[in-house]
């Protein structure tokens, strides 16, 4: 059971961030909402691959920053692609897989080949695959395993 559950706080809009969340994530549930009504959204508790979250409508002081962000570990490039078109779309992209959704969450975008890599690397490898990184917007797994290699 887990023992710590993130919550965001929105200002407004909770509902729809909410919305958002479960169609991005294919093992997404929602396990509560008060009220009923998205739009009068107020509190929700939902789970996303496996993680429990918890969202609350606060009001004017409640406003995300970058400082807190949401890491999806992907297994594919096509995960890659879903989760940066599904939580990017409205929201704004920066370098190194990191992206901002149409709520001002922050999540990052990053393939477990990436860490695989850098946990085999030699330095020299682990070199060329963080300049790679640098130069990346949206994380490329051919593009990575191409630097890994040398090539």
């Amino acid at each position: 059971m887990q023992s710590i559950t993130p919550c965001f706080m929105f200002k407004s809009g909770g509902g729809e961030a909410v919305e958002l969340y479960l169609s991005v994530f294919r093992d997404s549930k929602l396990q509560s909402r008060f009220p009923e009504a998205p739009a009068e959204l107020v509190m929700a508790n939902f789970q996303l691959n496996g993680t429990d979250f918890m969202l609350i409508n606060g009001g004017p002081p409640c406003e995300p920053t970058m400082a807190t962000s949401f890491m999806v570990h992907c297994d594919s490039q096509e995960e890659v692609d879903h989760y940066w078109d599904g939580l990017g779309k409205g929201g704004s992209y920066q370098q190194c897989g990191w992206l901002t959704d149409p709520f001002g969450i922050s999540w990052q975008i990053v393939p477990r080949a990436f860490g695989r890599m850098m946990g085999e690397a030699k330095p020299e490898q682990a070199q060329r695959l963080m300049a790679a990184m640098f130069t990346m917007t949206k994380f490329d797994i051919a593009q990575l395993e191409t630097v890994f290699a040398g090539n």
